[in-house]
């Protein structure tokens, strides 16, 4: 009755750090600096909720053990650069100076993790900007910046990526280069970067605003926005004026210097996603996008995380910051599945559940058969992995009773009428949700409640196709279906057994001492029609059984004029028949006798 998971399992493995960056999932941030809503506009549908830049962010989310964070660069009105949502004359959000922005990483980017952070560019910058950009972090970060690629990682086509314990204690920074890339011919083929801003989702976003078009929003958001187009900032011809030129300027590929270009090195951003493309070029994608490639030809995009990095970042329409699902990204492979860290809730707990593996240090070894092309596989392949089979019962709700709230009526406190669901987060087309519930009460004062034995029940997931992926959700909700306490457990760390299933809240931190005690069992599925299923439940009688089926199988083989073979034969059927006289003559002795 000890850990839920297999604790030596999540410390640091070293040795698994030497492979080539696109062989990890990376813990990813989306818009970093951003606290609260993507736009101002969001505000007015939910109080609760700020729309700021803010320097803790960066400093929260580095503490967290996020290996890539995200910087929009933008012109600043004094000459220094400045990183915001912007542009600010559209979307008057704080700004804040990339100085300031610099000192926050340099001094957190390696205290929870020594490996390597990526550093994900928005460049609008001018090009007097830019200079001042590139001399700016050339001093902040010192000698932690990869500033040209390493002497034995060149640029160079078929060489593959630098490992993650190659890039210890050091900074990268990803940009985007355009269709066209310029090759200089030496003694091998080099490829040179061209980086060019790639801002679709934010011209979408501003366009909308701009011409008043609410296509990406809810209905209930429309309704409402249109009673309220005061908050769009249309006070006039010269505010319309700067906004209009703000986007114009959004939408021109700036002018980029060639000292900016060759700080960009093995994160180049292409507008492309083919396999044929050196490795040092890498994909970003909105979720639809990366979606739509998945479910189009998933073996492809498995493929180019081979050797390429992948980024998916949230659709634009999410102007609340919310997250979408994150395991059906890492089943095909996608390493840098960025999301909203201010945003708590299901995403983000997946997402914290699967990075506090290999010590929270932000880079997990994707499984060998999305690392390896021999494998070819698909994400909807079930012939490359054995699926598990996994049962759990509730026994007992412990320690619950002091974190919940205590209702009197007539002076005497209430009862807590309270439901444990179990989820399984697959595949799209085998997750389960709201399927398997059990009930229970929680009395005052009460640390231990055990469930009625009418009530507990055995929640059977029979085939669970990936497991390495897969994670299980329980969650204790209220009579109103409001959820209290949460856990996930990733499926191919369980422990089978009695265990005790520490509860966490919805920012997934440790509720103290309150947990669920279960009974795990873990086993290989086992198909129905499997014609030799007692190879796995029981492995004595499967090979009684197969050395049968070969002596079987000699007989059949031998031919039919073996003399030997008949003469046995015949020798044990006069065996037997003599046996048998014998017995025959003296039963017949004996009641002559009697």
């Amino acid at each position: 009755m000890n850990a839920d998971l297999i604790t030596k399992e999540f410390r640091l493995k070293p040795e698994d750090m030497n492979l080539p960056l696109s062989c990890y999932y990376i813990n990813s941030s989306h818009n970093t600096y951003l606290n609260g809503h993507q736009i101002l506009l969001a505000r007015q549908f939910s109080v609760n909720q700020k729309c700021e830049s803010s320097l803790e962010m960066y400093r929260s989310v580095l503490l967290a053990g996020c290996r890539s964070i995200e910087l929009d660069l933008w012109d600043g009105d004094e000459g220094f650069p400045v990183i915001t949502h912007g542009p600010h004359s559209l979307q008057k959000i704080n700004t804040l100076t990339l100085k300031s922005v610099c000192y926050v990483i340099r001094d957190y980017a390696f205290k929870t993790s020594d490996y390597p952070l990526i550093l994900s560019l928005e460049n609008h910058l001018s090009a007097q900007q830019q200079q001042v950009f590139v001399e700016t972090i050339t001093d902040i970060f010192g000698d932690t910046l990869v500033r040209t690629p390493l002497a034995d990682f060149p640029l160079e086509e078929g060489t593959r990526l630098p490992s993650v314990a190659r890039l210890k204690r050091k900074i990268l920074l990803k940009g985007s280069v355009g269709d066209e890339i310029n090759m200089v011919i030496k003694q091998s083929t080099t490829w040179n970067h061209k980086l060019i801003e790639s801002v679709e989702k934010l011209k979408i976003d501003h366009k909308n605003l701009l011409e008043d078009s609410f296509k990406n929003l809810d209905r209930k958001l429309e309704l409402k926005i249109n009673t309220k187009k005061r908050v769009l900032g249309f006070g006039g011809e010269s505010s319309f004026k700067k906004q209009y030129l703000a986007l114009k300027r959004l939408s021109s590929n700036n002018q980029l210097i060639p000292n900016f270009l060759k700080m960009i090195n093995y994160c180049q951003n292409s507008k492309r996603m083919e396999l044929q493309m050196p490795d040092f070029l890498m994909h970003s994608g909105s979720e639809q996008k990366i979606d739509k490639a998945i479910s189009k030809n998933s073996s492809q995009v498995i493929q180019f995380c081979q050797r390429h990095l992948l980024r998916v970042f949230p659709e634009v329409n999410r102007i609340c910051s919310s997250n979408f699902i994150p395991c059906f990204f890492w089943a095909a492979g996608c390493q840098m599945v960025a999301l909203n860290f201010q945003t708590n809730g299901l995403a983000m707990q997946m997402n914290n559940t699967l990075f506090e593996e290999n010590g929270r240090c932000g880079y997990l070894l994707k499984p060998k058969i999305l690392r390896e092309k021999e494998f070819n596989a698909s994400i909807y392949a079930t012939n490359l992995l054995i699926a598990n089979c996994v049962s759990i019962e509730v026994i007992s709700i412990n320690c619950i009773s002091p974190f919940l709230s205590q209702k009197k009526v007539n002076g005497e406190s209430i009862a807590h009428s309270i439901n444990v669901v179990v989820d399984l987060y697959d595949l799209p087309q085998d997750s389960q949700r709201d399927k398997h519930k059990t009930t229970g009460i929680i009395v005052k004062n009460e640390l231990c409640t055990v469930l009625l034995e009418d009530s507990r029940q055995k929640f059977v997931f029979d085939k669970i196709i990936k497991p390495e992926i897969a994670l299980l959700h329980i969650k204790i909700m209220n009579k109103n279906n409001g959820e209290l306490f949460q856990r996930f457990i990733p499926v191919h760390k369980i422990q089978p057994g009695f265990r005790h299933i520490i509860l966490r809240n919805n920012a997934n931190k440790s509720v103290g001492p309150a947990n669920v005690f279960v009974k795990i069992d873990v086993n290989l599925h086992v198909p129905i029609t499997e014609k030799r299923s007692d190879a796995y439940t029981n492995p004595l009688k499967f090979l009684e059984q197969l050395k049968l089926e070969e002596e079987h199988q000699q007989l059949i083989l031998s031919q039919e004029n073996n003399e030997t073979l008949e003469n046995e034969i015949f020798d044990q059927w006069n065996q037997k028949k003599q046996s048998f006289n014998t017995v025959g003559e003296s039963i017949d002795e004996e009641s002559d006798d009697a």
